[in-house]
C-alpha cells in the first residue's frame, strides 16, 4: 500500500489481545442494545496514544456509519500515520458495497479524504475519482462542476511526468492506471455536463496517451485491471473522431482499440486475480464496435458503445432521458445543421 510512514508504533503480542477483548465488550454492549454505552468504552481506549489499529478501525466504522466524517478521518490519518495501516481506507475506496454498508454520508467522506494531506497521495486521489463517481450516480450539477478541478490538476501532473506511460508500481500506486481513471471519470463528468469542448480535449488526450503506453513494462496484472477503463477512454475517443468526420483519426483510434482488446485476450493475463472480467469487456466493446462506420451519421447504432462508455443500460431510464439527448447534442453540436431526427 505504498511507502510506510515513518515512526510507526508496534504493538505487543499481548495488547493485540487486550484490544479483541475490548472490541468483545463494546459488541456484547451493542447486543444487548446498549450502544451509547460500547461507544463510549470504544472512544475511551482510542484516546490512548497507542490505541491498537483493531480499536481504531472499529471506532472509524462506527463514525463513517453515524455520518462523523470529521472523527472519521481523523482516525483514518492515525491508522497510518501511527500503524501504516490503509486496509480499512481501502475497502471504502474501492469496494463500494462496503462503502454503501458502512458509510452514511459518502460524499463527504471522499470529498474530505481527497483533501487529506497526512493520507498517502494515491489514496487521496482515488477519493476525489470515487467522490466524483457519487457526484454521477447524484447527477447534481454543482457537485459534478466541483469535482473536476482536482481531477484535471491531478490529470495534469500525471501528463507532464515522462515516466507515467510505462510505470511499474504496483496497483492502486500505478501513474498510468490512475491517469486512465481519471481520463475516465473525466469524460464522463464534462459529457453529463455536457460540456462537448472539454469531452472532446480529454477524449484527444487519451488517444495520445494509448500511443504511448508501454504495457509490456507495466506488471501483468495492473495492465490487465487498467484495461476496461483504457478501452472506455478510447471509446470516448474513437466517439469524437467520428463526431468530426476524421477518417485518419477514427482509423488510428479503430486500430488502438484492437490492439488493447487482443491484449485483453492475451494468455498472460489468464492468471490475474481480477475480480471484474476485463477480457469480457473488451469482447464486449469490440461487439459494439462492429457495423459502425463514418458515413452512417444515425445514432442508434452508437448507442450499445455509448452505453458501455457510460456504464449505462441502453433501455435504462438514465439513458433514454439523460445520455441519448446529450449524444445527439453533442453530435449537432461538432457538425450543425443534420436532422434533429436520430
Amino acid at each position: 500500500m505504498g511507502v510506510r510512514p515513518t515512526g510507526m508504533r508496534r504493538l505487543a503480542p499481548w495488547s493485540w489481545a487486550l484490544a479483541r477483548l475490548r472490541l468483545a465488550v463494546v459488541i456484547i454492549c451493542e447486543r444487548l442494545d446498549q450502544p451509547r454505552r460500547g461507544r463510549r468504552w470504544l472512544e475511551r481506549w482510542c484516546r490512548a496514544p497507542g490505541a491498537a489499529p483493531l480499536l481504531l478501525e472499529a471506532l472509524a466504522l462506527r463514525c463513517c456509519a453515524d455520518g462523523d466524517v470529521a472523527a472519521a478521518l481523523e482516525l483514518f490519518i492515525r491508522l497510518w500515520s501511527d500503524w501504516g495501516s490503509s486496509e480499512l481506507l481501502y475497502r471504502l475506496l474501492f469496494r463500494r458495497r462496503f462503502r454503501s454498508a458502512h458509510a452514511r454520508d459518502h460524499a463527504l467522506l471522499l470529498q474530505r479524504i481527497a483533501a487529506a494531506e497526512p493520507l498517502p497521495a494515491h489514496f487521496r486521489a482515488y477519493g476525489a475519482i470515487a467522490w466524483a463517481y457519487r457526484t454521477l450516480e447524484d447527477q447534481d450539477p454543482e457537485s459534478m462542476a466541483a469535482a473536476v478541478a482536482p481531477i484535471a490538476r491531478l490529470a495534469e501532473e500525471l501528463e507532464a511526468d515522462p515516466g507515467t506511460p510505462s510505470c511499474g508500481r504496483e496497483d492502486r500506486e500505478n501513474r498510468a492506471k490512475l491517469l486512465i481513471s481519471c481520463y475516465t471519470v473525466l469524460g464522463r463528468l464534462h459529457f453529463s455536463l455536457e460540456d462537448f469542448q472539454a469531452f472532446s480535449a480529454v477524449a484527444r488526450r487519451s488517444a495520445q496517451l494509448a500511443e504511448q503506453l508501454d504495457l509490456d513494462r507495466i506488471d501483468a496484472d495492473v495492465s490487465y485491471r487498467l484495461l476496461s477503463n483504457l478501452l472506455r477512454c478510447l471509446g470516448c475517443s474513437w466517439l469524437e473522431a467520428w463526431s468530426r468526420q476524421d477518417a485518419a483519426a477514427l482509423a488510428q483510434v479503430t486500430t488502438r482499440i484492437e490492439a488493447v482488446v487482443r491484449e485483453a485476450q492475451s494468455p498472460r493475463h489468464q492468471a490475474s486475480p481480477a475480480r471484474e472480467d476485463h477480457a469480457g469487456f473488451a469482447r464486449q466493446v469490440a461487439a459494439a464496435l462492429t457495423g459502425l462506420s463514418l458515413e452512417d451519421r444515425r445514432l442508434e447504432p452508437l448507442y450499445p458503445l455509448v452505453a458501455l462508455l457510460f456504464k449505462k443500460k441502453v433501455d435504462g431510464h438514465g439513458f433514454r432521458t439523460r445520455i441519448a439527448p446529450a449524444l445527439q447534442r453533442y453530435r449537432d453540436a461538432a457538425l450543425p445543421g443534420l436532422p434533429t431526427s436520430s
